[in-house]
């Protein structure tokens, strides 16, 4: 048993990789067994690739996750773990060749700790132990993987342990169905969501062991990204990760959960299912393998599932994820995002966290970037052209799609929510606006990207030297400003994480949300970071965007259905308004 799991955490992201390493001072204790890790840069330590949970191949694919065995000797918590598998993909920060290549494995399930370097007699104890940030990293539930960004910086400045995770991605993790619940000796099993009960296995691994590492399992703030907080929010929701966590911080979160029937039913006039719903994905293999039309399968697949069983389970990952249409960011479109009526309660988000004997109430950190959709939008060919570079096609109407779009990201992540969860337990909303980007005679950064998605996640890591995507938008030019911005970005997260709230004692510089809806924006000199009201609405967005005459109805189109086909306000009347559909 030992020998395979020093094989599984020695493959690294491309391969075998080199092991660090190991330092006796390291050594720790946790409930299955000894780990040793190595040292980092700027005075920590790493334990990396720690196993959480047991692989879940063969039997356990479509389970919830199981409890690991004691390790037969010390485990070698020193090289890379293996990512979950995904498509190749620049924005998962797993390369630029090969995009359309299918890497990881489903044994990956483990974990990485980074802590402050101290010896095994000297870790903190009592009330010097030290507290815990547990991230969970983006990619649309598809791609990415826990180890992306080193925070090194953030847990030297700081003085925090930072968790890192990887959790079953794509059809693997978020996959509900009659022909997996026909099977399931229980609800965590049929709940289809196990990308989250990985989450929760590895939150209940740190409650058990986090001590040892010298971190307070009394002081946990989940913090995620993208999709990494749409699954922060989950977690507020689920009864099953109560008391597990004390603080929360959402970044650019996808505010929206499917319902069960929208995640599993075809896609047709009757039904209106995802055009990536489990039972269109389902046929389309059955077809493929079997050859025979996809308009047999449909029969087999309503009307006998569990015949299905078999099928699936004995199924390649990569053949199933071949059955998805890829988008250029490598992620998948498909429902992601579930609400199964066990693990997440069956209703819209916000209204679950608006009702405190429902969801977690703990602190709230939720904010958006301020150009959110550009980062998606520089790879739209109808708007930017590849021709000697990356150029906007027309800046006007570039600028305009992405603040629709942007916009009602913000709304929907940061207004609606705090608007409902602010009730009762304290909310501070954020906008990120940074944006001195370099400009080239090939690109122009600061108009192509803005303040992007995912552009302020080095900011709050402090890591800027070993960023797999766009390295070149962080130069020396802008280099002393953003090392500032990061730090006091670093800072207003740590102290969150301390205490609950994110100003320093006696200084209340980031005000609560209220009624007033300001947020802090966080940006470099001149401008500084400020409160500022940003106030945004569904209804305005809408409103803005049937009476706009710069956008054609094509355009109009694309962005409604964009922007709301998916959520919690989409009104089918409204596209006949528009004249998108008859």
């Amino acid at each position: 048993m030992m020998r395979r799991f020093l094989t599984a955490s020695a493959i690294s992201l491309f391969g075998v990789s080199h092991a660090a390493k190991p330092d006796p001072s390291s050594l720790r204790k946790t409930n299955a067994g000894e780990v040793i890790g190595s040292k980092g840069p700027n005075q920590t330590h790493v334990w990396r690739g720690i196993p959480y949970a047991l692989p879940p191949i063969g039997d356990l694919r479509w389970r919830a996750p199981r409890s690991r065995p004691v390790f037969d000797s010390v485990f070698l918590a020193t090289n890379k773990p293996p990512i979950c598998t995904q498509y190749n993909s620049p924005l998962g920060n797993t390369g630029l060749l090969g995009r359309k290549q299918v890497i990881g494995q489903e044994d990956c399930l483990y974990l990485s700790v980074w802590a402050p370097r101290f010896d095994k007699h000297k870790v903190p104890t009592t009330e010097d132990r030290l507290p815990v940030m547990f991230w969970i990293h983006g990619g649309g539930n598809s791609i990415g993987y826990g180890d992306a960004y080193q925070p090194f910086n953030l847990v030297q400045q700081e003085q925090v342990i930072v968790v890192t995770i990887n959790y079953r991605l794509g059809p693997l993790g978020w996959f509900p169905h009659p022909a997996i619940r026909a099977t399931a000796d229980n609800p965590q099993d049929a709940s289809g969501m196990y990308g989250l009960l990985d989450i929760i296995a590895a939150l209940r691994w740190v409650q058990a062991n986090i001590e040892s590492f010298g971190g307070n399992p009394d002081k946990v703030t989940i913090f995620g990204e993208s999709a990494g907080a749409a699954n922060v929010f989950m977690l507020l929701a689920s009864p099953l990760a109560k008391g597990l966590f004390h603080q929360a911080i959402a970044q650019s979160a996808r505010a929206y959960l499917y319902p069960i029937w929208q995640a599993e039913e075809f896609h047709e006039p009757d039904q209106k299912g995802h055009p990536n719903s489990s039972s269109e994905v389902i046929s389309r293999l059955y077809a493929q393998q079997k050859q025979v039309s996809v308009s047999q399968v449909h029969k087999l697949v309503a009307e006998t599932p569990e015949k299905l069983s078999s099928f699936l389970w004995h199924s390649t990952p990569e053949s199933l994820l071949r059955m998805y249409k890829k988008t250029p960011t490598g992620m998948l479109f498909f429902p992601a995002y579930l609400r199964d009526g066990y693990v997440v309660p069956d209703q819209p988000l916000a209204q679950t966290l608006a009702d405190p004997s429902l969801c977690n109430k703990v602190p709230l950190i939720t904010g958006t970037n301020r150009d959110e959709q550009k980062t998606f939008l520089a790879l739209n060919q109808r708007l930017v052209t590849k021709r000697m570079g990356l150029h906007i096609r027309d800046l006007d109407k570039y600028n305009s799609i992405a603040q629709y779009f942007s916009q009602a990201w913000k709304f929907s992540a940061v207004d609606n929510i705090a608007n409902a969860y602010a009730q009762h337990t304290p909310v501070w909303g954020y906008r990120f606006d940074w944006d001195n980007l370099p400009r080239t005679w090939f690109v122009d950064f600061a108009n192509l990207l803005g303040a992007g998605h995912a552009l302020e996640m080095p900011f709050v890591f402090g890591e800027f030297q070993h960023i797999p995507v766009l390295p070149f938008v962080y130069n020396r030019k802008n280099r002393v400003e953003r090392q500032k911005l990061s730090s006091q970005m670093m800072f207003f997260w740590g102290q969150f994480a301390r205490t609950g709230n994110p100003n320093a004692v006696g200084n209340e510089d980031w005000e609560k949300w209220d009624e007033s809806e300001q947020v802090l924006l966080f940006d470099a000199p001149p401008s500084g970071i400020r409160m500022a009201t940003q106030t945004v609405s569904a209804d305005a967005l809408k409103k803005r965007l049937f009476a706009d005459s710069t956008l054609t109805k094509q355009e109009k189109c694309y962005v409604y259905k964009g922007i709301f086909r998916y959520s919690d306000f989409y009104d089918e009347n409204e596209l006949v308004k528009l004249a998108c559909i008859e």
